[in-house]
């Protein structure tokens, strides 16, 4: 028997031609519009215009540049709830941002370069805001002094950051994440990406608990500028008002963990 292939085309045209037509779709009949890429799934009685887009109304289109995450046009709670039941999510667990799924840590850790920014980057998928920054210690610094933690911009500029929190870092309980409080608090764009920072000083740094993989793999399209984690400057005793992305040091080691509320 010879082997039948088969074309399956759904309904299709313009925004504009729907919009006029304004049809009602048979209960599960698909409708394209194929200048957004968007989909609607039909119930029989709603008309066109009534009905809502499917899968959020997300159309994908363009060419994204680099270090761009992509988001949906206008999300809504619905929409965004139904792509977390797809994967973990940092809302999930009352964090606005994080750098990776914490159960992906290990029992490693890294110290912390004293007087250089340790940079965490974290994809912002909508609008909010942050004033903390949370990182996991698995033991505490000797004689730290002159420790920030902070928020940079894509930019590099400062979008918030702590008084001195030597104490905090020093008395904090190990192997648990650290909430680090911030003075003010940073409004985080849609689509952008930020970074988390981590500033120490004294004799002998914290450990951070790392992840079992390594911070190149999978970075190798990532610049200083969009790097995933980082380093900047040497011999910092205070967050500096602005960085240049360019001069980020890419991290080449184990992943220490951070995020943000």
């Amino acid at each position: 028997m010879a082997t039948q292939i088969s074309t399956i085309q759904m309904r299709r045209g313009t925004s504009a031609q729907w919009t006029a037509a304004n049809p009602i779709l048979s209960a599960g009949e698909w409708g394209f519009e194929t200048d957004t890429k968007k989909l609607k799934i039909g119930d029989g009685t709603t008309t066109w215009a009534a009905l809502a887009y499917a899968f959020g109304g997300v159309g994908i289109s363009g060419t994204p540049t680099a270090g761009q995450v992509l988001t949906a046009t206008s999300p809504s709670a619905a929409n965004w709830q139904s792509a977390k039941a797809q994967d973990i999510s940092p809302t999930d667990y009352g964090f606005t941002a994080w750098a990776f799924d914490p159960t992906g840590l290990g029992g490693l850790s890294i110290a912390p370069t004293l007087g250089s920014l340790f940079l965490f980057r974290m994809d912002i998928r909508v609008a909010t805001t942050a004033s903390k920054v949370v990182v996991a210690l698995l033991s505490n610094g000797s004689a730290l002094a002159n420790c920030f933690a902070g928020i940079y911009s894509s930019a590099g500029a400062l979008l918030a950051g702590s008084a001195d929190i030597s104490a905090t870092l020093a008395g904090a309980a190990t192997n648990s994440d650290v909430i680090l409080n911030l003075s003010g608090t940073a409004s985080l764009a849609s689509g952008s990406f930020v970074w988390a920072a981590l500033l120490e000083n004294g004799t002998t740094a914290t450990n951070l608990i790392v992840s079992r993989g390594n911070a190149l793999v999978g970075s190798s399209q990532l610049t200083g500028a969009t790097a995933r984690f980082g380093t900047f400057g040497s011999g910092l005793t205070a967050l500096p008002a602005s960085i240049t992305p360019a001069s980020i040091t890419k991290w080449n080691s184990t992943m220490p963990w951070a995020g943000i509320i």
